[in-house]
């Protein structure tokens, strides 16, 4: 079965909602290695609450075609901020699982045609 552009793009959408769903619980729950690892990078108590909300915006955006583009511009900035602060801790290692997911927001937002404001 081929698949058509539309259904791709959709199921890009769906795979990274889920992978923003499931940080989003995670930080949401205040999962105690979480709590650990934002204390280690010198993160202020509570900050998991900021990216779990950040991660459920995205969640949101992504849900609806029309703001896929905005979602991506949102999780593009958390997967950043993961990202710049993975490297500057020298967690070298744990960068590439948001670096990938960074890049199915760069592919999503491109393959998505309309502009979330249209």
């Amino acid at each position: 079965m081929r698949l058509t552009k539309r259904r791709r793009e959709n199921l890009l959408a769906l795979a990274l909602g889920g992978v923003f769903l499931a940080g989003a619980i995670g930080n949401l729950a205040g999962a105690p290695m979480m709590i650990e690892d934002y204390a280690r990078w010198a993160y202020p108590p509570g900050f998991n609450y900021v990216t779990g909300a950040l991660e459920l915006v995205t969640v949101a955006l992504l849900a609806r075609r029309r703001a896929r583009r905005a979602g991506c511009l949102v999780g593009a900035t958390v997967m950043g901020a993961a990202i710049a602060t993975l490297l500057l801790n020298s967690e070298y290692g744990h960068a590439f699982a948001p670096a990938a997911v960074l890049l199915g927001l760069v592919l999503l937002g491109r393959r998505t045609r309309r502009n979330c404001l249209t």
